[in-house]
């Protein structure tokens, strides 16, 4: 309800793509919904770090905060071995 009908949007990999302005309010809103559907004993969450959407060839560096339109501070560009 809080995103409108954005929330509906089905993103690039066929999963929903509510409007998010950052990572940990895509985790908190990820959070409550398997809270208010019962099923936290039963759900873990993982993250692809292996994701292109967000890898930087030239760096050879994952930028965790791509999205960032001032661009990212070094504590947010990782490598794998990182």
């Amino acid at each position: 309800k809080k995103y409108g009908q954005d929330a509906c949007n089905v993103g690039d990999e066929g999963g929903f793509a509510p409007s998010v302005q950052d990572n940990n309010e895509a985790l908190d809103i990820l959070m409550e919904a398997i809270k208010l559907s019962g099923h936290e004993a039963k759900v873990k969450i993982g993250t692809d770090v292996a994701a292109s959407e967000f890898y930087n060839a030239e760096t050879k560096r994952y930028d965790l905060d791509f999205k960032n339109p001032n661009g990212s501070t070094d504590d947010m560009k990782k490598s794998a071995a990182e």
